[in-house]
Formats: structure tokens, sequence, C-alpha cells
């Protein structure tokens, strides 16, 4: 289990280790000064993210890594899509496969398949692989959360953005691997083919040498997705939970507010403790902070209807209002918060501090 927030060791801001927290040992580093990631302060709400040059840069660990389940969140610094260069986040060892090789890739990572936007696999070509293929673009900048589990029959492999299950195509037999050595921002370090690097910005790397359960992944993405200001897909209801299974954001209750979906809250057993947020959605305008009791299990999770940034008197008791609402759910006491709204760009009727208002609506 690799955080940026915590365990990171710099010189400056070259990262030389990246302890686990797993409680396993099994940490990356990197001895070669000019091969060391830079890490990036507060890049990822407010997060830290390690910032891989996609050239050379690479961390390396001896041990741990498994192709049954893992979690990345990643910063793409350049679009995804059939037509990029192959990149790859995570790779890890298959030393019984014909050809050691394991990894997760973007763009045109093996040659199993044709317009492959997002990939996985073990071995060469011809062993296993699963793509997500077509048309679908993945914009510069755009955080990913990207999730990569051994389906149900343990006879292949699914994979999930911010998720949504995306994989459309298989190649070869299903094969697993687990506790393998593994390099974050590169291949596989005994891979027999040429380095294939990534460029961009990693926050977290979490590896189980086990299947999670359905309830597990939903705990695991919920933590990450709040953690990093990421809307989970809601084209089927997907609550957000706590690390003991608690409801935090109810999706079926809230539909009409699954836009923008973010949140601040503590949870010990997941070591979460995300005192400032903003949905790193395009338009997503509210970050709520300093929370004055935010304690373990409190959370307070927000989002919103869609609705125009723009302004109408339809509605309004008083002047001009948003065409926008947004719905809180809170779980717990997280006490008094600092709630923001960047207007930039927006045109508000008046700038004036004492003309702008909250309306809060009882029920």
């Amino acid at each position: 289990w690799l955080r940026a927030d915590v365990g990171v060791t710099t010189s400056g801001v070259d990262v030389s280790a990246w302890a686990d927290q797993s409680g396993n040992g099994n940490d990356a580093s990197q001895v070669t000064t000019g091969l060391q990631p830079d890490l990036l302060s507060g890049a990822l709400n407010s997060n830290p993210v390690i910032d891989f040059d996609g050239t050379d840069d690479g961390l390396g660990g001896t041990a741990g890594a498994s192709s049954i389940t893992y979690y990345l969140v990643v910063v793409p610094d350049n679009a995804v899509s059939n037509a990029s260069a192959s990149q790859i986040p995570f790779g890890y060892d298959c030393p019984a496969c014909a050809s050691n090789a394991g990894y997760v890739g973007f763009g045109s990572a093996t040659g199993a398949f044709t317009n492959e936007v997002i990939s996985t696999g073990l071995g060469s070509s011809t062993d296993w692989r699963s793509a997500q293929t077509g048309t679908a673009t993945y914009a510069a900048g755009e955080p990913i959360l990207l999730a990569v589990r051994t389906n149900a029959g343990a006879n292949g492999t699914d994979i999930f953005v911010t998720g949504l299950e995306i994989d459309n195509a298989t190649a070869g037999s299903y094969l697993s691997v687990t506790n393998q050595a593994y390099n974050v921002g590169l291949d596989n370090p005994n891979s027999p083919f040429p380095d294939v690097y990534f460029n961009g910005k990693v926050a977290e790397v979490i590896s189980y040498s086990s299947r999670s359960t359905d309830a597990e992944h939903q705990r695991i993405q919920s933590y990450l997705a709040i953690k990093y200001g990421l809307t989970l897909d809601q084209a089927v209801a997907y609550d957000y939970l706590a690390s003991d299974g608690t409801v935090v954001w109810d999706a079926t209750a809230n539909a009409s507010y699954n836009d923008d979906i973010a949140g601040i809250g503590q949870d010990d057993a997941s070591a979460l403790d995300q005192t400032t947020s903003r949905s790193n959605n395009s338009d997503s305008i509210v970050t709520v902070s300093a929370a004055s009791s935010q304690d373990d299990g409190d959370f307070l999770v927000w989002g919103n209807d869609n609705g125009a940034t723009t302004w109408t008197t339809t509605g309004s008791p008083v002047g001009s209002i948003l065409q926008r609402t947004w719905r809180i759910d809170e779980t717990g006491e997280i006490g008094t918060v600092t709630v923001q709204f960047d207007l930039t760009g927006l045109n508000p009727p008046s700038t004036d501090p004492a003309d702008i208002h909250l309306l809060v609506d009882t029920d």
C-alpha cells in the first residue's frame, strides 16, 4: 500500500523511497538520483502526488504486487486513447510466464488488440490480456481511479475506471500472480521487453493477494474517491461507504444530486483524514473545509443536480440565484465548516460579499 501522503523519503523533491503502509515492508525505492520522480505537494484535492517524467523515472519494490486485485489513482499528463503511445504506470513480474511481464497500461500497450485504450495482462500478447478497446478518451490531466480485479468466476480480469467497469475484450487464457516484484512508473523489473514509462502522477497504489469482495471493492473505491475528489460512476446508483460499511452518501436517495460528488471525513480504519475537498470535475465550484469537530466516523459528502451555473430570478426569494442546487449528507457530527463558492467567470449580479447569501432548503 503506497500513499503519497505518508512514507515518502525525499531529497528536495526527488523521491528515493516510498514506504509500504500495509505493514508488510514491500517498500519501493530508487537509488539513482537522475531516475527519481518528484513529490508534488497538494496536487490532487489537497493531497500530494508523485510525478513521473515518462522518460526514465521509476520506483521499484522486490515483492508485494498481485495481479488479482489492485487499485491506482493516477493523473496522466497526456491524453489516453487508442491513438496514444503505450504507457505503463504499474508493472509486476510473472516469472512463471513464458515472457516475464505483468502490467496495466494506457494506449497501444499490447499486440493482442486493435484500438486498445486501457489494458492489463501477464506474459506475452498471446498469454493473458483484458482490455478496454474502442474510442474512449481520457483527457490529459484527468484523474483516474483505476481498479483491476479478478472476476467472480476466477477466469478473467475486470477493469474499472472511477467505479465503471470498462473492459470489453480478452485474449488468451486467464493467468494470475501474487507477491511479485514491481515497478511504479514503468513496466515490471524483469521484463524482457524494452522499458515503457509513464508520464504523469501517481497518488496511491493498493494491491491485494486475493480478490476483493464486492462490498470491499465498494469501500475501497469510496475511500479513494472521497480522498481525491473523484465522482464514482452513477449510471447505476452506487453508494459511498465508510470502512465499516456505513453509507455516507446514499446514491439512491440522492439520485438527483449525483454530479460533482465530493466529501470530507475521517475514517481511522482506512487512515482517511480528508479535511478539505473539492470535486475534481471541471465544473465544480464548491470547496468545504475546516470542520470544527471532525473525528473518526464523521463525514460530510455533497453533490449537485448539474444545474447551469447561470443566474435566474425564478424561484428566488430575493434577487438572483444560481440554477444549481446542492445536497449535503452528514454522518456523525462534523461540526461547523467553511463553504467556499468559486464564482470566477460566473458573473454574479453583485460581487459585494454583503449581497451574496447561501439559501438552505429545510427539507
